[in-house]
């Protein structure tokens, strides 16, 4: 690695610059949306994620200095310098500056449907809150420090750096051990093969409790510690993942998927598909962009 660009990015700060662009003939599905740095310490910085409006993003945000405070659902999160937040909206967090604290950070925000589904990917198995080695740190800083810079002013070089900026992340991550590597507990997966097996079906958590042999509170704590999910929400994402590979093959109509699926409401199925994805099935289905392509 040759000298750092975080002097450079420093020297920038406060600097912010969005990205809009005209919606072309052809999708594209990793996009950035904005990037910035700054050191803030002497105003209010207090953003809920349920807030944010309804289109879906991602943000990478890495601190450089000082302290901040998250919430990610019922878990709450000590920003330290070195530490890196991974979050993805509309969610239920919320991450702000304490009273009387500086936070010093960089950030880079993205959407569209492969970002958000890498995205989504790495914080299920590592979580909100990582640390990245100096060199993911640096290639991140200069993707940020190109937006600012003014780098990336075309559809085609924002994309690009979008998609850059989801693999830097993927490039460490996905060789990590996840924080949930160790072998789950004989009832929770049984659950989880009983889901696998019964997406098409109506799949109650009590009826998920009785199959791990556990009340229903005392499955739901477990499950989630196990998963890092709510019972209901890892049938939901199971039941997207589906969906996800049967568009890929064939020619299913949507309908067809959603039966597939466990949802009787074809236009429910969709919306939930679009919030997870950012793009309809329909969509998905005719891009010639799905996964493996």
């Amino acid at each position: 690695m040759g000298n750092s660009v975080l002097p450079e990015l420093r020297d920038r700060m406060p600097a912010m610059r969005s990205m809009i662009f005209n919606r072309g003939e052809v999708s594209l599905h990793a996009m950035l949306t904005s990037a910035g740095c700054e050191a803030c310490g002497d105003r209010d910085y207090d953003w809920h994620g349920l807030k944010r409006g309804p289109s879906p993003f991602a943000l990478v945000q890495h601190t450089l200095a000082g302290n901040g405070r998250m919430r990610f659902e019922d878990r709450h999160f000590d920003i330290a310098p070195g530490d890196t937040m991974l979050l993805q909206f509309p969610h239920d967090n919320r991450y702000w500056l304490p009273p009387g604290a500086q936070w010093t950070f960089f950030w880079i925000c993205v959407n569209g449907r492969e970002a958000l589904r890498i995205f989504l990917h790495l914080i299920e198995r590592h979580g909100p809150v990582v640390r990245l080695s100096n060199e993911t740190i640096e290639r991140l800083a200069g993707q940020c420090l190109d937006v600012i810079d003014g780098r990336c002013d075309s559809a085609g070089k924002a994309s690009a750096t979008a998609y850059a900026t989801v693999m830097t992340l993927g490039d460490e991550l996905m060789l990590m051990p996840t924080r949930r590597h160790r072998q789950r507990h004989p009832a929770i997966q049984r659950v989880v093969d009983h889901v696998r097996g019964s997406l098409d079906a109506n799949i109650s958590v009590e009826r998920l409790a009785e199959t791990a042999g556990f009340t229903r509170h005392h499955f739901s704590r477990v499950f989630k510690d196990s998963e890092g999910l709510s019972p209901i929400d890892f049938v939901q994402r199971e039941r997207m993942n589906k969906a996800v590979r049967l568009l890929q093959v064939g020619n299913a109509s949507v309908k067809t998927v959603a039966r597939a699926c466990g949802f009787t409401d074809p236009n429910y199925f969709a919306k939930a598909f679009r919030r997870t994805f950012g793009v309809s099935p329909s969509e998905f289905q005719s891009s010639g962009l799905r996964r493996g392509d």
